[in-house]
């Protein structure tokens, strides 16, 4: 309840869409630099970098956060309709994961690896969105981000 008003997630994605974006934050939050700093101000990448006990407890809540997203899109697999937010869901996901989070965690790399092949599952995803998509991790340069490249495909709509 939030100042009177219940909010009804049933039948709705935007809980999940949250979860993404809080998910991400978590990610963001465990890095050992941060990409944005405020000068002559000490951070959290500052404070707390390299720190095992925070990194442990974002560590939690990330998984429980995936979790439920997770589970979500597997309630998403059955119908045409479902899959088509399933395919959407996956892909904004994995737009915020690439832009936001470690590729070179082992972890972080093959969900998004799972979340590109999830949005290409039924071919019903935006063809042209995520062929630029693949043009931009390509263009991104080596590491993590050649590998990646290197797993995305498109998937015929046929």
């Amino acid at each position: 309840r939030q100042g009177g008003h219940e909010y009804d997630w049933d039948g709705s994605d935007s809980r999940t869409i949250l979860y993404m974006k809080v998910y991400v934050l978590l990610c963001s939050s465990s890095q050992d630099r941060f990409l944005h700093t405020v000068d002559k101000v000490d951070t959290n990448d500052d404070l707390y970098a390299g720190d095992k006990k925070y990194v442990a407890e974002l560590g939690k809540m990330a998984k429980t956060i995936l979790d439920e997203i997770l589970s979500h899109l597997k309630t998403l697999s059955e119908g045409r309709e479902n899959q088509t937010r399933q395919a959407m869901l996956a892909y904004q996901f994995f737009c915020q994961l690439t832009t936001h989070a470690d590729l070179s965690n082992s972890t972080i790399f093959a969900l998004a690896t799972n979340l590109w092949s999830l949005a290409q599952k039924h071919g019903l995803g935006d063809t042209k969105a995520m062929a630029r998509t693949i043009r931009a991790v390509k263009a991104r340069g080596g590491g993590p981000w050649a590998e990646l490249a290197g797993k995305m495909t498109l998937q015929s709509r046929a």
